[in-house]
């Protein structure tokens, strides 16, 4: 055992530094292959075969992770204790985005301004967040681990830069009434040129705006533009209803006159074509009957107007006789005393 003991342990250094040639690489992550220092490949997930150390290396980069990135210098604050916000309690602090609540994830932005006619500038806090992951091709990969140090302060870096050229030109009226939307989308392009032109291997998902803080007198300022607005909106709104109630109004008004109207001239339209076809009529029975046609019309229509009349008819062929004379006038119905008696005689 003495002599052999030291060719077993000889044996077993040599096996181990062998296998350390072998590479595992885990499913969240890329190992890029070294061989004398060179990059020679980029492995993806499961075990890969090598040059024993130290001649032969596996860098492990990052497959797919993405990270949030805040512009600020200064942490977030942690909570004093642990316990976690209910949801019948109040709000956290970190959800507050008004603009008279400070955060230490604000960033100082200088903008263009103008004061009493001249030429000035403001300072106006902002919380801006970067998510970020290094790209999925190869390439990606390796630019992550050669041509930069620390991606996070890079990304910072170059990420300031385009918000100076961006903010530059701005003034605060303009940078409050921007949508956020695409502020956010202009900035993201700008970072990712930037960040593809340097070879980093950097791909920017999304940037996002978590508040915008304006001065305090220029806050005061912007609710009363913001109310003189709404009141306006109000105003317009209600005068379109008034406008629209009246205009309704008017022409039911109007729909009801002509409908009026076109009744009107449908019943004398009838009224004519009555009185047409009755004249027709009346003209074919003359045609045939003649003169008895005329004298029974007469004696018709002195039925229908004389049918309600008191009348007295007296002939002239009764006088000079002794003849009774009967009195046939009609009267209304009255007392017994005031009636009129018959008279038997003239």
């Amino acid at each position: 055992m003495g002599k052999t003991i030291v060719p077993v342990v000889c044996g077993l250094a040599v096996l181990g530094w062998l296998l350390s040639g072998l590479t595992q690489v885990p499913l969240h992550q890329r190992g890029i292959y070294e061989r004398f220092g060179r990059p020679m490949a980029v492995l993806s997930p499961g075990l890969h075969a090598g040059l024993p150390w130290p001649f032969g290396r596996v860098r492990a980069v990052e497959f797919g992770a993405v990270h949030e990135l805040r512009l600020s210098d200064e942490p977030e604050q942690k909570a004093r204790n642990d316990v976690p916000d209910s949801a019948e309690g109040p709000a956290p602090q970190n959800s507050w985005r008004l603009w008279d609540s400070s955060h230490l994830t604000d960033q100082s932005q200088v903008i263009a301004s103008q004061a009493a006619d001249k030429q000035s500038f403001q300072i106006v806090n902002m919380d801006i967040r970067l998510i970020w992951r290094v790209g999925l091709n190869n390439e990606d990969a390796l630019n992550s681990q050669y041509q930069a140090e620390d991606l996070p302060v890079l990304i910072r870096s170059i990420a300031r830069q385009v918000l100076v050229a961006q903010f530059a030109s701005k003034q605060l009226d303009e940078l409050l009434n921007e949508q956020r939307a695409s502020l956010s989308t202009t900035l993201n392009q700008q970072i990712q040129q930037r960040l593809t032109a340097l070879d980093t291997g950097v791909e920017l998902l999304s940037t996002r705006i978590e508040a915008i803080h304006p001065p305090a007198g220029a806050a005061d300022a912007y609710h009363g533009v913001q109310a003189a607005q709404i009141a306006a909106s109000a105003r317009v709104a209600r005068e379109r209803g008034y406008a629209a109630t009246v205009t309704n109004g008017a022409r039911q008004n109007a729909e009801t006159r002509e409908n009026d109207a076109q009744a009107f001239a449908a019943e004398n339209l009838s009224r004519a074509q009555a009185a047409a076809a009755q004249f027709a009529a009346d003209s074919q029975a003359w045609q045939q009957a003649g003169q008895a046609f005329i004298l029974e019309r007469r004696y018709h229509i002195l039925s229908q107007t004389l049918a309600h009349t008191p009348l007295l008819i007296l002939d002239s062929h009764l006088q000079g006789t002794n003849e009774p004379v009967l009195d046939m006038r009609q009267y209304p119905a009255l007392s017994d005393s005031t009636a009129p008696q018959k008279a038997s005689k003239p």
